[in-house]
């Protein structure tokens, strides 16, 4: 329920407006009644089928809502929409819109974001990547996803490329206040580093020296046991003298299991070097030039190198 009630603000209906004013059922559902009678009379009217839908399904009727008879006008809507052999009116736009919102509330949230997208490249083919409506579709189809799918990297996406489209677009940005909302971004971003945090738990890198390969277990910034997040980025806030000043201090490596610290001399030797890649033709694989990479251990591998590691440290001590 905590998750439905985050998204009322994209369904068009706010909490706080619904709770501002008093919601007349009777008024809304002659509301719904008579964009049904005109959506009968026009039935080659694709918008008029999308507005019976969604008054039929307005958030604010709770139980009253009809997605049976919504459904109805949906789909003439959709049909009308796939037979323009020009889009317009956005009307396949707000149709995918509308199933994914009918989607989303009846809890199907997988084919809920698959409608989001549709919608989000419906706008897109119609009005283009820049247009304001574009850029307002992926901000609301983003935010949805990255709250219902359990990968935020799907909705994120969105979410990053419609501020990113809005901050780059030609001639100014399409939506002037769109800044006002970048404490979405910001959300977003948290949310993806706690993902990443989460997923970066058992990694440790693989790095290469005198031509064979490494695991790190310590650098001046991170040591196994924290999850592999943030470990680059001290260092590259660092000035050039900083970096030089320090460079190869506090390296432990593991060899074939056995930890090895490195003094700092030794330690100059290490580096994580991106490894080079091309694609032959078509093939299904890269070839890719030995270098660095990230290695996911299983659980008890990592407790191992783990216990190993602070054993070390605390003979150092003594």
């Amino acid at each position: 329920m905590k998750k439905i009630a985050t998204l009322l603000v994209f369904l068009g209906t706010t909490t706080c407006h619904v709770m501002a004013q008093e919601i007349n059922i009777d008024s809304l559902l002659k509301v719904a009644d008579e964009a049904v009678k005109v959506a009968d009379k026009n039935p080659k009217d694709g918008l008029k089928q999308i507005y019976a839908a969604e008054a039929l399904t307005n958030y604010a009727l709770n139980d009253k809502r009809d997605f049976g008879r919504a459904e109805i006008y949906t789909n003439r809507a959709l049909d009308i929409a796939k037979k323009q052999k020009v889009l317009k009116d956005t009307l396949l736009g707000k149709t995918y819109t509308m199933i994914a919102n009918t989607n989303l509330a009846e809890g199907s949230y997988s084919n809920a974001c698959d409608y989001y997208e549709m919608a989000i490249d419906a706008y897109e083919k119609e009005l283009g990547r820049y247009s304001p409506s574009t850029i307002y579709a992926r901000l609301v189809g983003g935010r949805i996803i990255m709250l219902v799918e359990p990968d935020m990297r799907r909705g994120f996406i969105h979410l990053l490329k419609a501020f990113f489209d809005n901050e780059t677009a030609p001639g100014g940005k399409p939506i002037t206040n769109l800044d006002y909302l970048n404490s979405y971004f910001s959300l977003a971003m948290e949310q993806m580093i706690a993902a990443h945090t989460s997923s970066q738990r058992f990694g440790v890198p693989i790095v290469q020296k005198d031509q064979k390969t490494y695991m790190i277990v310590q650098t001046r910034d991170w040591h196994i046991g924290q999850p592999l997040v943030n470990w680059l980025a001290p260092n590259m806030l660092r000035s050039q003298e900083e970096r030089d000043a320090h460079l190869g201090e506090d390296i432990i490596i593991a060899d074939n299991g056995k930890l090895i610290a490195l003094t700092k001399e030794e330690g100059k030797n290490i580096r994580f070097d991106l490894p080079s890649f091309q694609q032959k033709g078509q093939s299904h694989e890269l070839t890719i030039s030995p270098g660095s990479f990230i290695l996911y251990l299983d659980p008890d591998s990592y407790k191992k190198i783990l216990h190993d590691y602070e054993e070390l440290k605390k003979n150092k001590k003594e």
